[in-house]
């Protein structure tokens, strides 16, 4: 039987098409997921001690600068609808 992860070209690397079974654990699965709420919290609790603090003239300003961070998600949405590339927006 033939190996599917021979490269087909000497010197270049295989491709893979799927993740292996088992091939995140439970342990590396849980740091992830640390590691992706961490900053979505201090993020937030930045936010709302900003706004705590600045009474009433915070949130205009954090609507105001919001609307060029909505122009550039906007952006990428459409690059990934003509190029996607699962997430890595430094393809283009």
């Amino acid at each position: 039987m033939a190996d599917q992860t021979a490269p087909a070209v000497m010197g270049t690397a295989p491709t893979a098409t799927q993740l292996e079974p088992d091939a995140v654990s439970v342990t590396q699965d849980t740091l992830i997921g640390l590691a992706d709420t961490g900053p979505t919290v201090s993020v937030s609790f930045t936010l709302v001690l900003l706004i705590a603090a600045t009474a009433y003239g915070g949130p205009g300003v954090l609507v105001l600068t919001a609307i060029p961070v909505l122009i550039i998600a906007n952006a990428y949405r459409r690059l990934n609808l003509w190029n996607a590339n699962c997430g890595a927006s430094f393809e283009w």
